[in-house]
């Protein structure tokens, strides 16, 4: 039995975006201010399209 993630692509794309903004929160790493601004900008931007980009699968029928 293997385990097929293919349906929760998009789930697991958003997760990773959501670690790296907790991961940057609470590390805090000291960065000057309009890099911080990029930084925070930038993450949510990429996990979006990383969202958008990965192509839906239906899940495969309980039979």
């Amino acid at each position: 039995m293997s385990l097929n993630l293919a349906p929760y692509r998009k789930l697991i794309v958003a997760l990773i975006g959501a670690l790296l903004i907790a991961l940057d929160q609470f590390l805090g790493f000291s960065v000057s201010w309009e890099a911080e601004q990029i930084v925070n900008t930038l993450i949510p931007v990429l996990t979006a399209v990383g969202v958008w980009a990965v192509p839906n699968e239906a899940l495969p029928d309980a039979a």
